[in-house]
């Protein structure tokens, strides 16, 4: 009966998921604390089960990765320096921090774009930070294209793969237990056979 209702889940997961897949995952990379990473682990356990292509899940949900950074980048640049002027002093945002920050982001912006996608909250507020550093919108877009797309093939990638392998590993349950049963009897003959020939010599 569980296996059922999972299959169910994953069925409707694969036929009728891309537009919550595309919203959650857009909506978290524009700032809202969604799970993100956890929707793609079970799309990608969803796609394992029913052995589903993994190339339209990816772009519908690299698609949202992308566009939501990009807005949440707009945002950033549009506002962001306003809303820094007018609230940073009380949490700590001085303008000699703002422009450490600056420095920072101008070295190795393209790296902590990419990195980010991997770390809570920085997932979230990649956009935000990058517009709000004025990073030159084109490096940006390249490095977030890339890092969106290295996140959402390594969750989906794996889940789908891990799921794979546990199926294949129930499938063969008997048939390891089985050989390891033989094998095991293989070793024991084989200590008692040369114990005996030992005590005879």
């Amino acid at each position: 009966m569980a296996s059922t209702y999972v299959g169910d889940f994953a069925n409707f997961v694969i036929a009728h998921g891309a537009p919550v897949i595309f919203l959650v995952i857009a909506l978290e990379s524009l700032g809202a604390p969604l799970p993100g990473e956890t929707l793609l682990v079970a799309v990608g356990t969803a796609a394992g089960i029913r052995n589903a292509d993994l190339l339209p899940l990816f772009l519908v949900a690299w698609a949202g990765a992308f566009l939501g950074d990009n807005a949440g980048y707009a945002l950033g640049r549009w506002f962001g320096q306003k809303a820094i002027r007018k609230f940073g002093a009380h949490i700590g945002l001085t303008e000699a921090r703002m422009a450490g920050f600056e420095g920072t982001f101008a070295r190795y912006g393209v790296f902590i774009v990419v990195a980010a996608r991997f770390v809570v909250p920085l997932r979230q507020l990649n956009g935000l930070i990058a517009g709000s550093l004025h990073m030159p919108w084109l490096r940006f877009a390249v490095a977030n294209a890339f890092g969106a797309a290295l996140w959402v093939g390594v969750w989906l990638f794996l889940s789908s793969r891990v799921t794979n392998l546990l199926a294949h590993l129930d499938k063969l349950h008997g048939v390891g237990i089985a050989a390891l049963v033989l094998g095991a009897l293989a070793i024991v003959t084989y200590g008692v056979v040369r114990y005996r020939r030992h005590k005879r010599g």
